[in-house]
């Protein structure tokens, strides 16, 4: 969640937008340079200061469906000006 909050005040996305077709992801992920073995490997943050690097998804249909906007902000109350609003405790 610090993550995200940090990632959010900065002004860069926490979550993949809804009008992003997640097959068109997937095509372009399945060309991609990082891609070995039939797996794409991720480097992703676990906490501030600590990157986790060779992170393997063989299941990208679910490792995107996990990320989508919708998910990421029901499960975390971030990702959505609302829902940033809802957080600080302001009206919606």
């Amino acid at each position: 969640r610090q993550i995200l909050l940090a990632l959010r005040s900065l002004g860069l996305p926490v979550a993949i937008p809804d009008d992003i077709p997640h097959e068109s992801i997937i095509r372009a992920m399945s060309v991609d340079k990082k891609k070995s073995a039939g797996a794409v490997r991720f480097t992703l943050p676990a906490a501030i200061g600590d990157v986790r690097t060779g992170i393997e998804v063989r299941d990208l249909p679910a490792a995107l469906a996990s990320c989508a906007a919708p998910r990421v902000i029901e499960r975390l109350g971030v990702g959505s000006p609302t829902a940033d609003r809802q957080r600080r405790g302001e009206p919606g």
